[in-house]
């Protein structure tokens, strides 16, 4: 299943790039990453070959991930709502 949906996001990116209509492309993957393919990724190595020749990598910094920051917030409103501190342990 990884390779078949690796080769539809091949197939729309390949498609962007010999229209030369734009693409936005967001990843968590860092710049280092995104070129420091393994040869067995094939596939993956020319995606982002040309991911990199139509776009150009603009790194926003942050302090923690947006999913961190979100399940902190989840975590927050779950102790107002029940309010405890620490899940139970059973003991009670």
């Amino acid at each position: 299943m990884k390779t078949k949906n690796l080769q539809n996001i091949g197939n729309v990116i390949n498609r962007r790039w010999t229209s030369g209509k734009p693409l936005i492309v967001t990843t968590n993957l860092d710049l280092a990453s995104i070129k420091n393919v393994k040869e067995q990724e094939l596939m993956f190595a020319r995606i982002s070959d040309r991911i990199l020749d139509m776009c150009r990598p603009i790194h926003m910094e942050t302090s923690e991930s947006k999913r961190v920051a979100s399940g902190k917030h989840k975590h927050e409103i779950l102790k107002e709502i029940f309010g405890k501190e620490e899940p139970s342990n059973g003991d009670d």
